[in-house]
C-alpha cells in the first residue's frame, strides 16, 4: 500500500521534503516494530501527519503487493477503468447547441468525425489557412468565384447548394440553406423519427462528399460534377438505412414495407 498520495493529499507537495517520505514510499517502508517512523520535528507539517495517521498497521509479509486504482471522484473503488482516469484528466466542457446533430445512435462514423471537425470550424479551409499567414490562393475550389470558408463551402457554394438541395423534393421538408441553420434543423425540424435520422445522415453525408471533392480538386486534380457527387450520396444513404432496416426488422418483427427508413427515403427524399 501507498503512503505517499495520502501524504501528498494530507499535507500538499512539501510533505515529502519536509518529513523525509518519498512520494512513493510504501507504508511498510515508513513502519518499524509496529510503529510509524517518523520525523520528530516541529515544523507543522510533521505535526500534522503525526496527528493524522492512525495506528501502524499490521504489515503481512505473506500478502502479496497489488496496485489499487483511487477515483478521484468516487473515492477508494480498487478498480481501474480507462473512462473514469479520463475524466479525471480531462475536464468536460460544455457540448455545443450541435452536439446531437453530430453523434446520434445511427452515424456513419467517419462522416460524424468530418462534421465534427466542421462543427468546430477546425477545417483547413483557404481563409483559415490565409488567416495563419499561409501564401494561398483563397478562390473556392468548387466555383472558382467566392472566397473558400466554411459558411460558403456548405452551402452558400453553388456546388455545395446543389448537392444539398438536390435531396429535399418533397414540399413539406424545407431545407436551410446554410450550415449553422441547418446544424439545428436537423434536430428539431421533425417529430418523426426515421425523417430526422435520415435529414441528420444526409447533412454528414453532403458535408463529407462537399469536403472530399474540394480535397480532391486539390490535392490529385481531380474534378467530379455535382451530379456524380449527389449520385454516390444516394447510393451511401440507401446502403446504410438498408442496414438500419434490417436492425429493425431484427428487434420488431412486424414492422411492414411502408414503415422503414427506405420507403421513407424514397417517399420525401429521393423519387
Amino acid at each position: 500500500m501507498g503512503l505517499g498520495p495520502y501524504l501528498l493529499d494530507l499535507c500538499g507537495a512539501n510533505g515529502p521534503r519536509v518529513t523525509g517520505i518519498s512520494r512513493f514510499a510504501s507504508v511498510a517502508a515508513v513502519i518499524r516494530n509496529g510503529e510509524w517512523r517518523l520525523p520528530r520535528g516541529r515544523h507543522s507539517i510533521n505535526v500534522l501527519l503525526r496527528a493524522a495517521l492512525p495506528p501502524a498497521p499490521v504489515i503481512s509479509s505473506m500478502t502479496p503487493n497489488v496496485f489499487a486504482w483511487r477515483d478521484p471522484v468516487k473515492g477508494d473503488s480498487g478498480v481501474f477503468s480507462s473512462s473514469q482516469t479520463w475524466l479525471a484528466l480531462h475536464s468536460l466542457g460544455v457540448p455545443g447547441p450541435w452536439a446531437d446533430a453530430v453523434w446520434f445512435p445511427q452515424i456513419i462514423h467517419k462522416h460524424a468525425f468530418i462534421h465534427w471537425i466542421a462543427a468546430r470550424d477546425r477545417l483547413p479551409t483557404r481563409d483559415r489557412l490565409r488567416s495563419w499567414g499561409l501564401d494561398v490562393h483563397g478562390v473556392c475550389l468548387l466555383c472558382n468565384s467566392s472566397m473558400e470558408s466554411r459558411a460558403h463551402l456548405f452551402f452558400l457554394c453553388p456546388f455545395g447548394q446543389e448537392v444539398w438541395n438536390s435531396f429535399f423534393v418533397h414540399s413539406l421538408i424545407i431545407n436551410p440553406p446554410d450550415f449553422e441553420s441547418a446544424q439545428l434543423w436537423v434536430i428539431t425540424a421533425y417529430s418523426d423519427r426515421k425523417v430526422r435520422v435520415i435529414t441528420k445522415l444526409l447533412l454528414q453525408a453532403t458535408i463529407n462528399e462537399v469536403w472530399r471533392e474540394r480535397n480532391s480538386r486539390l490535392h490529385r486534380a481531380m474534378t467530379k460534377p455535382a451530379a456524380q457527387v449527389i449520385r454516390e450520396i444516394q447510393a451511401l444513404i440507401q446502403r446504410k438505412l438498408y442496414v438500419l432496416d434490417m436492425k429493425d426488422r431484427d428487434v420488431n418483427s412486424s414492422t411492414t414495407s411502408n414503415d422503414t427508413y427506405l420507403s421513407t427515403w424514397f417517399g420525401c427524399f429521393q423519387r
